[in-house]
């Protein structure tokens, strides 16, 4: 009887493992909610001219000597600096950290002019918890030539800045008392349309990004325009994948828990059945032993 019982009691766990299966599996669907993100702050120094104050033997340069006044020349550069802030909300229930793995080759583009390397771009390491909210910040450093400068200012200081981003986000999701691991690395290119101005009114526009350059360059917004909220995608095949593999292990698990379920109660009835025969029948037998015991005997007759 109190195997029978204990038999009974474990088909329980196996619906307790039903119903939490059944909960991991509506906690994660859908397994992926794209994360959006609104635009916090765009910002953009004013060009500053570095003049170097040696030559390249250290020693002061005159300016007097013509060979003096060409190194110098040739050795100033224009700098500036930005960057581009966004709070970046996740609605998913698994952390997800977001940096750029190496920094970004930034190009500036001019009418009549090609294309020309200016500069570097990168993302920190940004950590945006589950159901939680983080800004995420765009730093880019610019160093331009005399002449790229002089084009850029020439034309009223209205450039096209598009950089290359290496790109590397990894996922971090608990499902089934289980930790799991993921990291994808992509590229992207990401533009904006900005105003550089050596007396401190350079304005920078909205950005926008694409898988690729010719993607990219059509659809990169205006400087005045609107700075909409954008968001950060999954593959169409890593969801596929990831749901399937959601499926796979909560079905599992559903699998085990009605396995015990069907099992336990199987063999507690059975046992509670036999345990209650057996009980019957030592009961009969003790009723039987109870009973007075009659001697029949014969009588034969001699002749």
């Amino acid at each position: 009887m109190v195997c029978g019982v204990v038999f009974l009691v474990c088909s329980f766990g196996g619906v307790g493992l039903l119903g939490w299966a059944a909960s991991e599996r509506q906690k994660f669907d859908p397994i992926y909610t794209p994360i959006v993100c609104t635009p916090v702050e765009r910002f953009i120094q004013p060009i500053t001219m570095v003049v170097p104050d040696t030559l390249a033997d250290g020693s002061k340069p005159d300016m007097s000597i013509p060979s003096d006044v060409a190194y110098v020349q040739g050795m100033t550069r224009f700098t500036t600096s930005g960057r581009i802030s966004k709070r970046c909300v996740n609605d998913n229930n698994m952390d997800i950290e977001i940096e750029t793995r190496q920094d970004g080759d930034a190009t500036v583009r001019i009418p009549g002019f090609e294309p020309m390397a200016a500069g570097r771009t990168s993302v920190r390491k940004v950590k945006i918890p589950m159901n939680s909210a983080a800004t995420v910040t765009t730093v880019s450093d610019f160093e331009l030539e005399p002449a790229q400068a002089g084009a850029i200012i020439g034309l009223g200081g209205n450039a096209t800045v598009v950089t290359k981003m290496y790109w590397r986000r990894s996922n971090s999701l608990k499902m089934l008392g289980m930790q799991r691991e993921s990291v994808r690395e992509y590229e992207q290119y990401c533009g904006f349309r900005v105003t550089l101005d050596l007396a401190g009114s350079s304005i920078v526009g909205p950005s926008k990004c694409a898988d690729t350059e010719s993607e990219l360059l059509p659809i990169i917004p205006d400087r005045d325009d609107e700075d909409r909220p954008g968001t950060i995608e999954i593959s169409k095949d890593t969801k596929e994948a990831a749901e399937r593999g959601r499926d796979l292990a909560c079905g599992l698990v559903m699998a085990v828990g009605i396995l015990m379920v069907v099992c336990c109660c199987s063999c507690g009835v059975v046992t509670i059945k036999l345990s209650v025969a057996q009980r019957k029948s030592a009961a009969s037998k003790e009723e039987a032993s109870d009973l007075p015991q009659w001697t029949v005997k014969n009588s034969h007759s001699s002749e």
